[in-house]
């Protein structure tokens, strides 16, 4: 399938999955925003995905939050002119015990894997 000419946003996208679909896209012709929290390994994922640095952009910050998604959604308009699909590969693993789970780890958990997917929407619907 080719995506070419079309952009694509992904969330985790500094490593994982998220750098794994990246890669897929990037292959397939899409120019990519990726998003994570460490700038540092969203920097170097794109600069190993895309040395020339003309198809891959970069916006670190949690993706739970409003701002962030909008400065995705932002970016990708800025650099590439739109916005034509969400992946939502940000996640959070922080493995314990069930019973040491704590209300604020299920808001963070909530805020990375559900409310990112709502504040892109929003955002891109200006």
């Amino acid at each position: 399938m080719s995506f070419e000419g079309k952009v694509v946003a992904i969330t985790g996208g500094g490593s994982g999955m998220g750098r794994a679909v990246a890669a897929a896209f990037l292959e397939s012709g899409a120019r990519v925003v990726l998003n994570g929290r460490r700038e540092p390994v969203l920097a170097e994922t794109a600069r190993e995905l895309d040395p020339s640095g003309k198809r891959v952009r970069v916006v670190s910050g949690d993706i739970g939050r409003s701002e962030t998604a909008k400065r995705l959604v932002a970016a990708a308009v800025s650099a590439f002119g739109g916005l034509d699909t969400l992946v939502n590969a940000a996640g959070i693993f922080a493995p314990k015990a069930f019973v040491d789970h704590v209300e604020a780890d299920l808001d963070a958990y909530l805020g990375t894997i559900l409310k990112g997917c709502r504040c892109q929407r929003e955002s891109a619907r200006g």
